[in-house]
Formats: structure tokens, C-alpha cells, sequence
């Protein structure tokens, strides 16, 4: 059994949030009790330039990986995306589902993309792929 978890602590406001990934007591609620050490932060709302802010300390994050630890899912995806560990199959699952949202095809519409298409469904993911600002709306 594991005594200690990597894991995200919320901190911020509830419009605003903010975590910090920390190695905490496996038992313990996210941020209520003992956090052991703070190996980085995470800013999920995007800034003006429309990026995800992550800072690790990948030294203490490989000593932390080196010990018997749990990670949280959460964690686990964020890790992969930084290029410390292989991406999560989770990721890729989530990004598939994403290219398929059906709440984007007004935004291909607004922008004329689909004029010329005899099958939207089919060709949205091809748009997606042509169109990586599409995956900003």
C-alpha cells in the first residue's frame, strides 16, 4: 500500500482556480493535511497568449517517482504532456473526443469553412487538422 501521493492541491478562488502538485499523505484530503513537498504548480485557465501555465521541478519529481508512490490520474496526464512520462492513453482518448464535438461545427459555419462539404461529420476532422486555432472556439 502506498503512503504518500502525487496529486493536486486547489488553492485560488472558485471562479479562479490554481493547484499545486504536491507529494502528500495517501490518506490525507488534497490540500487538508500534511503536504510533504510542493514539486510544482499548474494554472488550468489559459493566459492572454492562450496557454496552460505548468512549472515542475523534474529533479524532485524523479526522486519522487523513484519512491513508492501513488499518482493521481490527473497527474499522471499532466506528467505525460510535459514529456516526462509517455502520455496517457486518457489523453488520447480526450482529444479524440474533442475533435468530435459537435458544439464546434457553428464555429466552422461562422468562419465559412464548411461551404464546399457534402458530409460535415466527416470532414470536421480533417478541419480540426487544417485548423488548429479551430480547437481555440
Amino acid at each position: 500500500m502506498y503512503k504518500h501521493a502525487l496529486t493536486f492541491a486547489r488553492f485560488g478562488c472558485r471562479n479562479r482556480p490554481f493547484f499545486h502538485i504536491v507529494v502528500a499523505k495517501r490518506k490525507t484530503r488534497r490540500w487538508q493535511g500534511d503536504i510533504i513537498e510542493l514539486v510544482g504548480t499548474y494554472d488550468p485557465l489559459p493566459n492572454d497568449f492562450n496557454e496552460k501555465l505548468v512549472a515542475l521541478d523534474f529533479n524532485r519529481v524523479r526522486y519522487w517517482l523513484g519512491q513508492d508512490i501513488a499518482i493521481s490520474r490527473s497527474v499522471l496526464e499532466l506528467l505525460g504532456l510535459s514529456g516526462l512520462l509517455p502520455i496517457h492513453p486518457f489523453t488520447h482518448l480526450r482529444a479524440r473526443q474533442n475533435r468530435r464535438n459537435p458544439l464546434l461545427i457553428p464555429y466552422f459555419e461562422k468562419n465559412g469553412m464548411l461551404q464546399n462539404v457534402q458530409q460535415p461529420t466527416d470532414s470536421i476532422y480533417h478541419l480540426f487538422e487544417t485548423n488548429p486555432e479551430a480547437l481555440n472556439y
